[in-house]
């Protein structure tokens, strides 16, 4: 007799042949995710604060505070950076690293 293989996944806890946890089609998380507008309301008046230690930390002795520091400032004002899927021809390895040196 052929045993019977399933595809269920290695992290599954559930006993095999279980019945899925929602049926096809069916969203598993039918409510969306949750709204931020709560916590975004109750962190708006430290704003001013967080900005301003943003600022300080732009000038922090450590190098690696001031990256991030950096990083966070340009994330807030312009968004993260998208990856990029298709760099330009002129950006080679070699160049990279003619920049970098």
């Amino acid at each position: 007799m052929a045993e019977e293989i399933t595809s269920q996944s290695t992290n599954d806890k559930r006993p095999p042949g279980a019945a899925p946890l929602w049926q096809p089609g069916v969203s598993g998380n039918p409510g969306g995710r949750p709204s931020t507008a709560a916590l975004r309301a109750a962190l708006r008046p430290h704003e001013a604060k967080v900005l301003e230690t943003l600022i300080a930390l732009l000038g922090a002795a450590n190098e690696s505070v001031r990256l991030g520091a950096v990083k966070e400032f340009f994330d807030r004002l312009y968004g993260k950076c998208e990856a990029m899927k298709d760099p330009p021809a002129w950006l080679t390895d070699e160049k990279i690293v003619e920049m970098l040196s």
